[in-house]
């Protein structure tokens, strides 16, 4: 099974939202629809 680790930059992101009206992200379901097919081994 493949591993992987998630680094999110916050600014980054909260920039590019904005160009969307900022919606929400809920963090836990994408995370754990990338947990579905491999196991995750940390996220920052």
């Amino acid at each position: 099974m493949p591993r992987y680790a998630v680094f999110i930059d916050g600014g980054y992101l909260a920039k590019v939202l904005k160009s969307f009206g900022e919606p929400r992200i809920d963090f836990l379901k994408l995370l754990e629809s990338f947990r579905q097919r491999d196991e995750r081994r940390r996220t920052h």
